[in-house]
């Protein structure tokens, strides 16, 4: 299971629930104070009896003729919940959701979250903004990497200087250029025959701070990286910032200084990636 449901619930309290046979109206304010478009419905006994939400109100009322919603109890306009428990995987819940505006996630029949599109959206936003910025990097520094080695000849070169020959072919270099990784593409850039072809454009070589360990059976190497990047409105900047880089090791890496924008913060990634052997 990759993400169960527990993983969002986490840290989150109990959902607001209506009580079976309060008045519509004090659910209608509970919603609106709380800017919730749905609320649990639950008996005495604290088990889930159905969910009511702002659809089944007005639904209520249309076919109700016009009765005196507000002073109807929550029974009148409740409806049954779509449930799952928190055992469930969040793919489970986003297919309930297709038919549904909100989950309601059961734990021996007593409501202990809800889950809307909203959640999912948020939840899957954090997992792959840090994925989305380390891509704009690896462009970025693809974009400098084309621009210095704008020949054939130059990139096979600088290839080889960093990854060595094929073993087949010794002619051409142990990788390919378009099947570098993103910690790779570091090591291409910072290798000593390498490095003073970028040292223009991306010194001091420190704010790169490679960190990596190759095995000799294997001939792996991971690499350490971390940067102050954000996005300030369509395009990639970054900023020195103030005070250090969290943890031990990793520094800086920043565009030059036509590319920066200094009004935001630094956000800071950490990646470690493999090089895979070659062929």
């Amino acid at each position: 299971m990759l993400f169960p449901i527990q993983q969002l619930l986490e840290g989150r309290p109990e959902p607001m629930c209506a009580v079976k046979g309060s008045r519509v109206s004090d659910a209608l304010i509970r919603m609106v104070a709380n800017d919730y478009s749905q609320l649990p419905v639950i008996d005495g006994q604290g088990h889930l009896s159905g969910i009511i939400s702002e659809d089944s109100i007005i639904r209520t009322y249309y076919y109700g003729g016009g009765a005196p919603l507000l002073d109807l109890t929550v029974d009148h306009c409740q409806k049954p919940a779509v449930t799952a428990p928190p055992d469930s995987d969040i793919f489970e819940v986003l297919d309930l959701l297709k038919a549904t505006y909100a989950v309601v996630i059961v734990r021996e029949q007593r409501p202990v979250g809800i889950l809307t599109d909203y959640d999912t959206t948020h939840f899957f936003r954090d997992i792959s903004e840090g994925l989305i910025l380390v891509e704009d990097i690896e462009v970025t520094l693809r974009q400098y990497i084309e621009a210095v080695l704008d020949t054939e000849h130059a990139m096979d070169a600088a290839l080889v200087s960093a990854f060595g020959p094929h073993r087949r072919n010794p002619g051409k270099p142990a990788y390919a250029y378009d099947s570098l990784s993103f910690g790779q593409h570091i090591l291409f850039i910072v290798t000593g025959k390498n490095w003073p072809k970028f040292e223009r454009l991306l010194a001091p070589k420190g704010l790169f701070r490679p960190s990596w360990t190759t095995s000799a059976r294997s001939g792996t190497s991971s690499h350490i990286f971390a940067g102050g990047w954000t996005r300030c409105s369509t395009r990639l900047c970054c900023t020195p910032g103030t005070g250090s880089p969290p943890g031990p090791g990793p520094a800086r890496l920043r565009l030059p200084r036509s590319s920066a924008c200094a009004s935001h913060p630094p956000r800071w990634l950490s990646i470690r990636a493999r090089a895979p052997s070659s062929d």
